[in-house]
C-alpha cells in the first residue's frame, strides 16, 4: 500500500492522494524508476494526470516495517532508492507479519503543463 505527499519546488505540499495498493512480490527489483512508476499510479489514482514526479531527494529511501513474532516487537529495514535498485526480500515468512512499505521522501511534483493555470 502505498501514500505519497508530493511537495512542489518550495516545499509546499500540493497533494496527499488516497493510499494506493500495489502487488509487490518477492524477488521484485524495486529501481528508482519503478517507484517513480508506482509514485505517479498514486497520484493518478487521485488528480488524474495532473501532477508528474520530477525526482526523488538522492537521499530517499523505501522503509520496510514488519512484525517479527519470534522476536515479538517491530522490526524496520531501509533501503535507498537507485538506479540499480534492490531485490524485495521475502517478507512473508511463518515468523514475520504484515510487511508495510513506505517511502521515506516527499517527490518534487509540478504539475504538467495542460493543467497549469
Amino acid at each position: 500500500m502505498v501514500n505519497v505527499t508530493g511537495v512542489d519546488g518550495k516545499g509546499n505540499e500540493l497533494l496527499s492522494p488516497r493510499y494506493v495498493e500495489f502487488p509487490i512480490k518477492p524477488g521484485t527489483t524495486l529501481t528508482k524508476e519503478k517507484i517513480e512508476y508506482y509514485v505517479e499510479w498514486a497520484l493518478d489514482a487521485t488528480a488524474y494526470k495532473e501532477f508528474r514526479v520530477v525526482e526523488l531527494d538522492p537521499s530517499a529511501k523505501i522503509e520496510v516495517t514488519y512484525y517479527d513474532k519470534n522476536k515479538k516487537k517491530e522490526e524496520t529495514k531501509s533501503f535507498p532508492i537507485t538506479e540499480k535498485g534492490f531485490v524485495v526480500l521475502r517478507f512473508i515468512r511463518a515468523h514475520i507479519k504484515n510487511p508495510g512499505f513506505n517511502l521515506e521522501d516527499d517527490p518534487l511534483l509540478p504539475r504538467r503543463p495542460s493543467f497549469d493555470i
